[in-house]
Protein backbone atom coordinates (compact mmCIF):
# COMPACT_ATOMS: atom_id res chain seq x y z
CA UNK A 1 0.00 0.00 0.00
CA UNK A 2 1.11 3.27 -1.04
CA UNK A 3 -0.08 6.66 1.36
CA UNK A 4 0.75 10.34 1.36
CA UNK A 5 0.49 12.92 3.40
CA UNK A 6 -0.25 15.99 2.09
CA UNK A 7 -0.93 19.62 3.86
CA UNK A 8 0.44 23.32 3.91
CA UNK A 9 3.77 24.15 5.66
CA UNK A 10 2.96 23.58 9.72
CA UNK A 11 -0.14 21.08 9.17
CA UNK A 12 1.95 18.36 11.17
CA UNK A 13 1.99 15.70 8.33
CA UNK A 14 5.85 15.03 8.93
CA UNK A 15 5.08 13.94 12.07
CA UNK A 16 2.00 12.09 11.76
CA UNK A 17 3.50 10.47 9.11
CA UNK A 18 6.33 9.25 11.10
CA UNK A 19 4.41 8.54 14.61
CA UNK A 20 1.70 6.13 11.89
CA UNK A 21 4.94 4.48 10.42
CA UNK A 22 6.33 3.17 13.94
CA UNK A 23 2.72 2.38 15.02
CA UNK A 24 2.90 -0.02 11.58
CA UNK A 25 5.86 -1.71 12.39
CA UNK A 26 5.00 -2.54 15.87
CA UNK A 27 1.95 -4.24 14.55
CA UNK A 28 4.32 -5.76 12.50
CA UNK A 29 4.45 -4.39 9.19
CA UNK A 30 7.31 -3.84 6.89
CA UNK A 31 7.17 0.67 6.56
CA UNK A 32 9.24 2.44 4.38
CA UNK A 33 9.13 6.23 4.83
CA UNK A 34 10.54 8.48 1.99
CA UNK A 35 9.95 12.50 1.60
CA UNK A 36 9.33 14.82 -1.54
CA UNK A 37 11.24 16.39 -2.57
CA UNK A 38 13.86 14.18 -2.66
CA UNK A 39 17.72 15.17 -2.14
CA UNK A 40 18.22 14.91 -5.52
CA UNK A 41 16.00 17.76 -6.51
CA UNK A 42 18.37 20.94 -6.83
CA UNK A 43 16.48 24.50 -6.39
CA UNK A 44 17.58 27.82 -5.65
CA UNK A 45 16.39 30.10 -2.20
CA UNK A 46 14.94 32.08 -5.24
CA UNK A 47 12.57 29.68 -6.15
CA UNK A 48 11.36 29.31 -3.03
CA UNK A 49 10.56 32.29 -2.19
CA UNK A 50 9.57 33.50 -5.76
CA UNK A 51 5.58 33.85 -6.30
CA UNK A 52 6.76 34.86 -10.30
CA UNK A 53 4.82 31.88 -12.89
CA UNK A 54 7.91 31.56 -14.82
CA UNK A 55 9.74 30.37 -11.53
CA UNK A 56 7.06 28.38 -10.80
CA UNK A 57 6.70 26.51 -13.72
CA UNK A 58 10.40 25.95 -12.88
CA UNK A 59 9.61 24.24 -9.79
CA UNK A 60 6.43 22.42 -10.69
CA UNK A 61 8.91 20.80 -13.63
CA UNK A 62 12.02 20.00 -10.97
CA UNK A 63 9.36 18.46 -8.64
CA UNK A 64 7.44 16.39 -11.63
CA UNK A 65 11.30 15.37 -12.60
CA UNK A 66 12.36 14.42 -9.57
CA UNK A 67 8.66 12.50 -8.38
CA UNK A 68 9.45 10.59 -11.92
CA UNK A 69 12.77 9.18 -10.87
CA UNK A 70 11.37 9.36 -7.10
CA UNK A 71 8.36 6.66 -8.53
CA UNK A 72 10.58 3.75 -9.27
CA UNK A 73 11.88 3.40 -5.74
CA UNK A 74 8.55 3.61 -4.40
CA UNK A 75 7.39 0.65 -7.05
CA UNK A 76 10.29 -1.45 -6.03
CA UNK A 77 9.40 -0.99 -2.20
CA UNK A 78 6.02 -1.62 -2.94
CA UNK A 79 7.17 -4.85 -5.06
CA UNK A 80 9.23 -6.39 -2.10
CA UNK A 81 5.88 -5.99 0.52
CA UNK A 82 6.79 -2.48 2.27
CA UNK A 83 3.84 0.13 3.26
CA UNK A 84 5.16 3.19 1.58
CA UNK A 85 4.73 6.64 3.14
CA UNK A 86 5.55 9.74 1.70
CA UNK A 87 5.89 13.03 3.40
CA UNK A 88 4.07 15.02 0.20
CA UNK A 89 3.93 13.60 -3.34
CA UNK A 90 1.68 14.78 -6.73
CA UNK A 91 -0.90 16.81 -4.99
CA UNK A 92 1.64 19.26 -3.10
CA UNK A 93 3.09 20.18 -6.70
CA UNK A 94 -0.81 21.00 -7.63
CA UNK A 95 -1.45 23.09 -4.62
CA UNK A 96 2.16 24.86 -4.29
CA UNK A 97 2.87 25.18 -7.82
CA UNK A 98 -0.83 25.86 -8.96
CA UNK A 99 -1.26 28.39 -6.33
CA UNK A 100 1.85 30.52 -8.44
CA UNK A 101 1.30 28.96 -12.58
CA UNK A 102 -2.50 29.93 -11.95
CA UNK A 103 -2.28 33.32 -13.07
CA UNK A 104 -1.19 32.27 -16.40
CA UNK A 105 -4.08 30.20 -17.37
CA UNK A 106 -7.41 31.67 -18.17
CA UNK A 107 -8.89 29.98 -14.84
CA UNK A 108 -8.09 27.23 -11.87
CA UNK A 109 -9.42 24.68 -13.59
CA UNK A 110 -7.41 25.35 -16.74
CA UNK A 111 -4.23 25.56 -14.49
CA UNK A 112 -4.93 22.17 -12.79
CA UNK A 113 -5.65 20.03 -15.99
CA UNK A 114 -2.32 21.57 -17.91
CA UNK A 115 -0.62 19.96 -14.35
CA UNK A 116 -2.42 16.81 -13.64
CA UNK A 117 -1.90 16.27 -17.98
CA UNK A 118 1.92 17.17 -17.85
CA UNK A 119 1.83 14.66 -14.56
CA UNK A 120 0.72 11.75 -16.74
CA UNK A 121 4.20 10.30 -16.65
CA UNK A 122 3.59 9.67 -12.97
CA UNK A 123 2.21 6.29 -12.91
CA UNK A 124 3.12 5.20 -9.20
CA UNK A 125 0.06 6.77 -7.93
CA UNK A 126 -1.18 6.49 -4.03
CA UNK A 127 -4.26 4.36 -2.82
CA UNK A 128 -4.76 6.64 -0.08
CA UNK A 129 -3.62 10.63 0.22
CA UNK A 130 -4.52 12.21 3.60
CA UNK A 131 -5.20 15.78 3.44
CA UNK A 132 -4.54 17.62 6.64
CA UNK A 133 -6.67 20.68 6.78
CA UNK A 134 -5.61 23.59 9.05
CA UNK A 135 -5.82 27.30 8.98
CA UNK A 136 -2.88 29.20 8.09
CA UNK A 137 -2.54 31.29 11.00
CA UNK A 138 -2.17 28.02 13.10
CA UNK A 139 0.25 26.72 10.56
CA UNK A 140 1.79 30.08 10.97
CA UNK A 141 2.07 29.93 14.31
CA UNK A 142 3.30 26.35 14.79
CA UNK A 143 6.11 27.25 12.16
CA UNK A 144 7.13 30.39 14.07
CA UNK A 145 8.62 27.80 16.56
CA UNK A 146 10.20 26.61 14.11
CA UNK A 147 14.38 26.79 13.49
CA UNK A 148 14.37 27.34 9.89
CA UNK A 149 11.74 27.52 7.28
CA UNK A 150 11.34 26.09 4.07
CA UNK A 151 10.89 29.70 2.34
CA UNK A 152 7.08 29.08 1.26
CA UNK A 153 5.96 29.89 4.41
CA UNK A 154 3.32 33.56 3.86
CA UNK A 155 0.00 33.48 5.03
CA UNK A 156 -1.59 34.75 1.99
CA UNK A 157 0.18 32.14 -0.36
CA UNK A 158 -0.69 29.37 2.39
CA UNK A 159 -4.41 30.38 1.86
CA UNK A 160 -4.34 30.30 -1.83
CA UNK A 161 -2.08 26.87 -1.02
CA UNK A 162 -4.99 25.76 1.37
CA UNK A 163 -7.72 26.26 -1.43
CA UNK A 164 -6.42 24.02 -4.12
CA UNK A 165 -5.48 21.74 -1.80
CA UNK A 166 -9.52 21.51 -0.78
CA UNK A 167 -10.28 22.20 -4.33
CA UNK A 168 -8.41 19.07 -5.82
CA UNK A 169 -10.55 15.91 -6.87
CA UNK A 170 -7.88 14.04 -6.50
CA UNK A 171 -8.58 10.18 -6.24
CA UNK A 172 -8.20 8.53 -2.69
CA UNK A 173 -8.32 11.98 -0.81
CA UNK A 174 -9.31 11.57 2.55
CA UNK A 175 -9.29 15.27 4.33
CA UNK A 176 -8.84 15.18 7.81
CA UNK A 177 -8.92 18.47 10.32
CA UNK A 178 -5.64 19.17 11.55
CA UNK A 179 -6.34 21.53 13.58
CA UNK A 180 -7.26 18.63 16.49
CA UNK A 181 -4.48 17.22 18.92
CA UNK A 182 -1.70 15.47 17.09
CA UNK A 183 -2.42 12.25 19.02
CA UNK A 184 -6.58 12.38 17.35
CA UNK A 185 -4.86 12.79 13.93
CA UNK A 186 -2.90 10.28 14.34
CA UNK A 187 -5.58 7.55 15.26
CA UNK A 188 -7.91 8.66 12.95
CA UNK A 189 -5.26 8.07 10.18
CA UNK A 190 -4.01 4.55 11.66
CA UNK A 191 -7.39 3.70 11.76
CA UNK A 192 -8.38 4.07 8.51
CA UNK A 193 -4.96 2.72 6.77
CA UNK A 194 -5.72 -0.43 8.66
CA UNK A 195 -9.39 -0.89 7.24
CA UNK A 196 -7.64 -0.14 4.02
CA UNK A 197 -5.12 -2.93 4.79
CA UNK A 198 -7.89 -5.36 5.55
CA UNK A 199 -9.99 -4.80 2.15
Amino acid sequence: MFVAFEGIDGSGKTTVSKMVGDALREKGYHVYITKEPTENIQWTEEMKHSRDPASGFSLFFRFTEDRYVHQAEIARQLESGRIVLSDRYLLSSLAYQGAIIESAFPGRKEALKWMMDTSSIIKVRPELTFYLDVDPYVSMDRLSRRASLSGFEESEYLNRVRELYKSVDFEGKITIDASQEKEKVFSEILERIEHALMQ
